[in-house]
């Protein structure tokens, strides 16, 4: 199978994510804020996967990524929608930031998972899931 560029791009999100998690469980002194708004900066939303996820689902994620990104099994659905939230979100938080587009809902990652649905020809709910749960249901 060949390499996922999604999932290529992916993997250091996850990798980081578990790196912090791993960090904050140890009790590391060290100021994590930094890490995490270059994290937010280059995947917006994901700092939500790390108050929302458990451990052990980082790893499951951080997995599957890594199979995908390397071309030893298939891509979940889930992995190309949540690399396409984190560019929409970007766009649309740049696009805010200069008041080039209308405030929707008044939440940005509400109105781009709304978008993506619509765009995909699916339920808001089922992308709301692959990205907040990666579950291809």
């Amino acid at each position: 199978m060949p390499r996922d560029p999604e999932a290529l791009e992916l993997l250091p999100k996850y990798e980081e994510l578990l790196a912090l998690r791993r960090l904050h469980d140890a009790g590391d002194a060290q100021d994590p804020r930094p890490r995490m708004r270059a994290l937010a900066s280059r995947f917006p939303g994901a700092l939500r996967e790390l108050d929302a996820l458990s451990t052990p689902e980082l790893e499951r994620r951080r997995a599957e990524v890594a199979i995908a990104a390397t071309g030893a099994g298939p891509t979940p659905t889930w992995i190309g929608v949540t690399a396409r939230y984190h560019a929409d979100l970007a766009g649309a938080l740049a696009d805010r930031r200069s008041s080039a587009v209308p405030r929707g809902s008044g939440r940005v990652s509400i109105d781009v998972l709304a978008a993506m649905a619509r765009q995909l020809g699916r339920p808001f709910e089922e992308i709301e899931r692959m990205v907040r749960d990666a579950s291809d249901g």
